[in-house]
Order: structure tokens, then C-alpha cells, then sequence
């Protein structure tokens, strides 16, 4: 992508929600052992609130390992 001049879509497949997609959403069936999701926000947000984030197993899960590798944020 560095090989141009202009500018090179990263994610040229993603998938946007906006306000004229109403309450459509984003649905996939996948076959997986682990899911990474990478995405944006829309950056619109003028002002940093608190926010509390709670991550625990789902009910039947409780017993397995689970590792949160890191955070990222902006304020």
C-alpha cells in the first residue's frame, strides 16, 4: 500500500454502520477457535466520559482460561 502516491484503502471490505443505515446491523456465522475484532469509532465523541467495562465468563465458561493481552484508549 506504501507503493503509491495516493491514498490506499486499509480495510477496503469493512463494513460501516451510519445514520442512514437505520437499525440494520452486522451479523456473520464463523467456524473459529479465537475472533479478533479491530475497529473505529467514528471519532465524533467531543468530551472523554468515565466508563466502566466489565469483562467475565458467560455462564457454563466460568472454569476456562482467559487472558486479556492489552488495552488501548484514547482521552
Amino acid at each position: 500500500m506504501d507503493y503509491h502516491a495516493y491514498a490506499t484503502p486499509f480495510f477496503s471490505y469493512n463494513w460501516m454502520h451510519t445514520t442512514e443505515s437505520g437499525d440494520r446491523d452486522f451479523g456473520m456465522t464463523v467456524r473459529c477457535k479465537r475472533l479478533l475484532l479491530v475497529f473505529k469509532d467514528s471519532g465524533a465523541e467531543p468530551e472523554s466520559q468515565e466508563h466502566t467495562i466489565q469483562n467475565r465468563m458467560a455462564p457454563g465458561h466460568e472454569s476456562k482460561r482467559f487472558t486479556i493481552l492489552g488495552f488501548g484508549y484514547v482521552s
